[in-house]
């Protein structure tokens, strides 16, 4: 669980519509300390991860997001795509969320 984000493992778009994923949610993924590497799931069925926050950047305006890949790709996402994200392991697993299994 990434501290003082609130990220159990997945962010996902709520069903309203509304934005799960905002400016100040990637920010603060990004600033975690210690930075927890995640999986970004996009509308077009693609996932991106970023293993280090130095490989990723808000803009300004707050509608994208810039990531680059370790093959060395700059990656630039606009926030209204990003479906969900989660944490990963190293070997780029999700990790479950703390409370899975558990019934509702």
């Amino acid at each position: 669980m990434i501290a003082g984000v609130g990220l159990a493992t997945v962010y996902p778009r709520r069903h309203n519509g509304d934005m799960g994923v905002t400016f100040d949610t990637i920010r603060s993924i990004i600033r975690a300390v210690p930075f927890r590497p995640i999986r970004i799931f996009l509308a077009d069925q693609r996932t991106i991860d970023v293993r280090h926050p130095e490989f990723a950047a808000v803009a300004p305006t707050g509608r994208e997001l810039t990531v680059y890949t370790p093959d060395g790709r700059m990656e630039r996402l606009n926030l209204l795509l990003i479906v969900s994200i989660a944490e990963i392991d190293e070997l780029g697993r999700m990790i479950p969320p703390p409370d899975a299994g558990q019934a509702a």
